[in-house]
């Protein structure tokens, strides 16, 4: 007798349970889902235009002008508002909205002044510099962009005022990192606390020719600067007036170095080490350098006979292995040492640079 044949039931589909049941009522359809979707935009959108608008924005004056003239006067009660620019000092300016039918008139400023000076102004100038860049390439940019700029001489005199605030809040920055390293060791206030500090010098261009550079000290215990220092033979104020009565004028800075591009870090070095007790009481007892001597020449005598030691930075030798055993690596050379055999006249030959490299960089 044939077996009999066993029949497969039929899947069943799910519908929901008393889980689910009320997420699927919700979303029975693809049109209920679409509306409730558009609802969730439509909140997140409200949600948004809730929101204080702030910061700055760049407008077309035809747009703002189309946009007051729709307006309603708040004296007649006409359409007839007309906006008109009165001054302009750079990127701000002084607007006025008056109306041709009665005699309503209100002044406004597109920037928020603080001491008679705008902000947008200083704020540009400020990014330009951060950038890297000047009155020519700030000049350049307004130019694209159908905006007024400010003259020259105006240009300078915001980048004076922005240069005293960045001193006065770098030096106090400093002042607090070298009271963070006191207070570390708990050093009284009238003591000299000794610490170890990393020290390098950088130049604005590559190479021995560079106008301008600077040197800088980090702390070795907190990471941060401690101090720095600015270096310049070159004045563009000197050399671009040649009249003696304005060389000669009060608080006129200079170049406050002379000599050789080569040499500023060493000067900025001493400098730095020499009010480091007067500025920072502190001593940099240790000197973390490059491999570059010259710094440390200047200073291991500064606060006595060899007071100041000079300790190399691990980074650097790391660095110096790497680039050897990679150029080894690259050019296919091997360093084989030959030992001569007391039993027989053949050489055995041992491959040692990777062991040595390896030793090396596994010590350090």
């Amino acid at each position: 007798m044939p077996k009999a044949r066993s029949r497969r039931s039929k899947k069943i589909k799910f519908h929901g349970n008393r889980f689910t049941r009320e997420s699927v009522q919700e979303c029975s359809s693809a049109s209920a889902s679409k509306l409730k979707d558009s609802s969730l935009i439509c909140e997140e959108v409200l949600e948004s235009k809730s929101e204080e608008l702030t910061g700055n924005r760049i407008f077309d004056l035809q747009t703002l002008i189309s946009v007051f003239s729709v307006l309603c006067c708040p004296s007649c009660f006409s359409s007839e508002l007309k906006l008109t620019e009165d001054s302009r000092f750079g990127l701000c300016s002084n607007f006025s909205l008056r109306c041709t039918n009665c005699s309503f008139i209100e002044g406004f400023c597109s920037s928020p002044k603080v001491k008679k000076s705008s902000n947008i102004n200083k704020f540009f100038i400020l990014g330009l510099r951060l950038a890297g860049r000047g009155y020519t390439a700030g000049k350049k940019l307004c130019s694209t962009l159908s905006l007024p700029f400010l003259s020259k001489s105006s240009f300078r005199h915001q980048e004076k005022a922005i240069l005293e605030c960045v001193e006065m809040c770098s030096q106090e920055n400093m002042i607090r990192a070298a009271e963070e390293v006191r207070r570390l060791k708990v050093v009284p206030s009238n003591k000299i606390y000794s610490c170890g500090v990393s020290v390098d010098g950088t130049w604005q261009r590559r190479g021995y020719s560079s106008l301008n550079g600077c040197t800088t000290i980090i702390s070795i215990d907190t990471g941060k600067v401690l101090d720095a220092e600015i270096m310049s033979h070159y004045c563009r104020t000197c050399k671009t007036n040649d009249n003696v009565r304005y060389k000669n004028k009060e608080n006129h800075e200079c170049f406050n170095y002379v000599g050789s591009s080569g040499n500023m870090e060493p000067v900025g070095v001493y400098r730095m080490f020499e009010r480091s007790k007067r500025l920072r009481k502190l001593q940099y007892s240790q000197y973390y350098g490059d491999g570059d001597s010259k710094g440390f020449e200047e200073v291991k005598n500064i606060y006595g006979n060899n007071s100041v030691e000079k300790l190399s930075a691990l980074g650097t030798y790391r660095k110096g292995s790497d680039h050897v055993y990679e150029n080894c690596k690259r050019t296919k050379r091997v360093l084989v040492e030959k030992e001569s055999s007391p039993t027989n006249s053949s050489t055995n030959c041992r491959i040692t640079m990777e062991l040595q490299f390896e030793a090396m960089l596994g010590t350090w």
